[in-house]
């Protein structure tokens, strides 16, 4: 499966720039081995992590994963903008 790609967005609130980023990424089993996918969504504000979602996951193909992603991404960015995620 495809996994070179994700979302950025930049989200201003209230005068503060908050950069979030969402990823297909490899999970990682106790012994170090790849063991399956996940979705990582972080947010970055003043250029430190501000917040970390990992979610793993099991899509079908590309475009079930392109789509979870997506949805990640948003969901996070409403989390966010609605004042769920401490800021």
């Amino acid at each position: 499966m495809t996994r070179g790609f994700g979302y950025n967005s930049v989200v201003e609130l209230d005068g503060e720039s908050f950069h979030v980023q969402t990823e297909p990424c490899r999970r990682r089993s106790e012994e170090g081995n790849e063991d399956g996918l996940a979705i990582e969504t972080t947010i970055f504000r003043g250029g430190q992590v501000h917040y970390t979602r990992r979610v793993e996951c099991a899509p079908a193909d590309d475009a079930a994963l392109r789509e979870l992603v997506r949805q990640q991404h948003g969901a996070v960015i409403a989390e966010l903008r609605n004042g769920q995620l401490a800021r």
